[in-house]
């Protein structure tokens, strides 16, 4: 079975673009990313129309974005994992955008073979750098 089955990147936020994504189906369900021109500022999962036009109507959201792009992920289970992946993507101060915080299940992290960090992050050498003084003039 395939993640993603139909895509749509960097739709524009506009009356066409609402009505194409309605058009590709009302039960569309997978996640979804807003921008900030280029600067992916939300990620969220669902049935993608409605929580997009939520999200245009929104007073506090509604600013922050300008582009869309858009994800379908039948798979309800892969739909959140595929949303947290997509968060963990994105810069921390961004992802403070979300409440989603990008939870993986607990069972799939693997141990570490060695837990011990190496020994050059233990103890980091630090370098002294000395500019040359200025001279006075006279």
């Amino acid at each position: 079975m395939r993640l993603v089955t139909r895509y749509g990147k960097l739709w524009p936020r506009n009356d066409h673009s609402i009505e194409e994504l309605v058009k590709v189906g009302r039960g569309l369900t997978g996640v979804y990313i807003l921008y900030d021109g280029s600067m992916p500022v939300y990620v969220g999962k669902g049935v993608i129309p409605s929580r997009i036009k939520g999200h245009r109507r929104s007073r506090t959201r509604s600013k922050f974005w300008d582009y869309f792009s858009w994800f379908e992920v039948r798979d309800p289970g892969l739909r959140h994992e595929a949303e947290a992946l997509l968060l963990k993507t994105l810069p921390y101060y961004l992802r403070l955008l979300n409440k989603q915080q990008a939870g993986f299940p607990r069972n799939t992290k693997l141990p570490l073979e060695n837990p011990e960090p190496p020994e050059f992050i233990k103890k980091p050498k630090f370098v002294k750098v000395v500019w040359p003084r200025k001279r006075k003039k006279r």
